[in-house]
């Protein structure tokens, strides 16, 4: 259903989507599970979070507040009862830009003294972005955690199938999963020799032969060179 909708690239749209699934007072069913995995997950991969693992895992993030597009920050989600700013910069094909994170979370602090902030940047493999006071965690994750929570959980059956459909979306269109990586390995591992010359050879570039069959219905014109 998202392929269908064009969402693999839409940025913003899974933000919203994620939004949803975070939000304890939507319609899914799943209560504030997903938000309170996804604050250990990030806190796990923080240099020094501002709450620990434990704490997010028992505390109770029921009346927390989910925001899209806020103060120009993807997600935030506001938990009044431990006082927390939960920033999450989302990055699905693009990358951030100088400075982004540091102004991102100083414009936090400096909003909302009051409260500890905690910034969760989200990418397909989980890079590191510049600002080393923010949590990094990949898209795998975010699949794995859905996945698990799925089998604790019992949402209604349409939740449950548009989950189920967004994990398969993630590991088919945005991360690798393991289990193609360990099917790629094998194939190497029986035909080594004939991949190696199909890639010392056999590349093609839809460029070269664009511009070929260009210069074959352009016979006043000739190629002298071509590069990648």
């Amino acid at each position: 259903v998202f392929e269908a909708v064009n969402m693999v690239r839409q940025e913003i749209r899974h933000s919203r989507f994620l939004a949803f699934l975070l939000d304890p007072s939507e319609s899914h069913g799943l209560g504030d599970k997903f938000l309170r995995a996804l604050l250990v997950a990030a806190a796990k991969n923080h240099p020094a979070p501002p709450a620990s693992r434990l704490a997010l895992t028992i505390s109770d993030c029921s009346n927390a507040l989910v925001y899209c597009e806020r103060d120009h920050f993807d997600i935030t989600v506001q938990i009044p009862d431990i006082r927390l700013m939960f920033v999450v910069e989302n990055k699905v094909f693009a990358s951030e830009r100088p400075d982004q994170l540091s102004d991102y979370r100083k414009h936090v602090e400096n909003r909302y003294p009051s409260y500890k902030f905690m910034g969760l940047f989200l990418t397909r493999d989980g890079y590191v972005g510049e600002d080393e006071r923010w949590s990094t965690l990949s898209y795998s994750v975010i699949a794995d955690e859905l996945k698990r929570i799925l089998a604790e959980a019992a949402p209604g059956a349409d939740i449950a199938l548009v989950i189920r459909h967004y994990i398969e979306l993630i590991q088919r269109r945005i991360v690798v999963s393991q289990e193609l990586l360990d099917a790629c390995r094998r194939i190497y591992a029986q035909h080594r020799t004939a991949l190696d010359l199909i890639v010392e050879h056999g590349q093609v570039s839809p460029l070269a032969e664009a511009f070929a069959m260009f210069c074959a219905s352009h016979v006043e014109l000739s190629a002298f060179t071509t590069r990648p």
